[in-house]
């Protein structure tokens, strides 16, 4: 009976982690499609304050189904979900966005993909086993963005605020696992953790945008509407309830591999797009990466947490041209 009632979860946890990470792979296309003379930051305000009003709504709908003994109150998640807005949604968004135009798009691909080792290192317990397999999975990772990738000094300063980015959505991963391990937060409650998360985001971004003084206009036209749609319904309000949801699920370093899922979904998207003609390398870390991922879910060990996450991509391959594709595999 035991084994009956574990198989469904493993496939809900499955389905749902491979459509989180083919959305925020596809994440890319409404970014290419917003004009590009819209300042980013200003689409992501604009983006978090629209997903945090449909997760507001979507979270009140849903407390007001709960029983007066599973509600949370708000002061409780109202902390560390502020401190999330600003660690996993603005700040890592923020720097991204600022890093995109300076570094090559296969380096920011590569940055974030370290994001499971770093957090399994950071994680503890017995998983020792995963170091490599992780490490061949980053290896996978830097094969399937060889085209996009090149190093110059000037891109230094790029990188250093990609690993910043890293570095805090390492944290936020780890943070959120401990938070669901002492049971402040809950299942329950991930729609209104959601909500608040991408409100602050909304008022961060807003805030560095006042703070660099710049002169802008947005036109709100059906050119920039959509795409920005898109982004907020699906991109952010859509998947980042789900992607809480999978790491109550499943170990913070599992759950980072998301990020490879993304990248290898991104890369794949725009070669075809491009019409590129892939290379091997390119062909076996598309092979290399899924192949990790599925011996490390196979072989996890002590990783459920039922005891006890935009986007990086879009910018990533949104700015990448067609011969950084060809030139490199032809």
């Amino acid at each position: 009976m035991k084994i009956h009632r574990r198989l469904p979860m493993k496939w809900r946890v499955a389905a749902v982690f491979v459509a989180v990470g083919a959305i925020w792979g596809s994440a890319w296309i409404p970014t290419a499609a917003l004009p590009q003379a819209e300042p980013r930051l200003l689409v992501g305000a604009l983006r978090f304050a629209l997903a945090a009003a449909l997760l507001a709504v979507a979270a009140a709908s849903d407390r007001l189904r709960q029983r007066p003994d599973q509600r949370q109150t708000m002061a409780r998640l109202l902390v560390p979900s502020a401190l999330l807005g600003v660690t996993m949604v603005g700040l890592p968004y923020a720097l991204t966005v600022w890093a995109s135009g300076r570094v090559s798009p296969g380096v920011t691909a590569l940055c974030f993909g370290f994001m499971p080792l770093l957090v399994l290192l950071f994680e503890g317990g017995e998983q020792e086993w995963a170091i490599p397999a992780v490490a061949l999975g980053i290896a996978g990772v830097a094969m399937v963005v060889a085209p996009g990738v090149s190093f110059r000094w000037q891109q230094a300063a790029g990188v250093a605020a990609l690993l910043t980015a890293t570095g805090l959505s390492t944290f936020s991963y780890l943070y959120v696992r401990r938070l669901f391990a002492e049971g402040r937060l809950g299942s329950e409650n991930i729609l209104s953790f959601c909500a608040i998360q991408t409100g602050v985001a909304s008022v961060l971004l807003a805030m560095v945008l006042v703070s660099l003084k710049q002169e802008f206009t947005f036109r709100l036209d059906e050119t920039a509407a959509l795409p920005l749609v898109v982004l907020a319904i699906v991109v952010s309000s859509a998947t980042l309830p789900l992607f809480f949801w999978l790491l109550h699920q499943m170990a913070a370093w599992q759950a980072a591999t998301l990020q490879w899922v993304s990248t290898l979904v991104a890369a794949t998207e725009a070669a075809w797009v491009v019409h590129a003609r892939p290379a091997a390398a390119n062909w076996a870390g598309a092979v290399l990466v899924p192949a990790c991922i599925f011996w490390i879910f196979l072989h996890a060990k002590g990783a459920s947490a039922g005891a006890v996450t935009p986007e990086i991509t879009e910018h990533t391959f949104a700015l990448a041209k067609a011969s950084d594709f060809k030139r490199k595999s032809e």
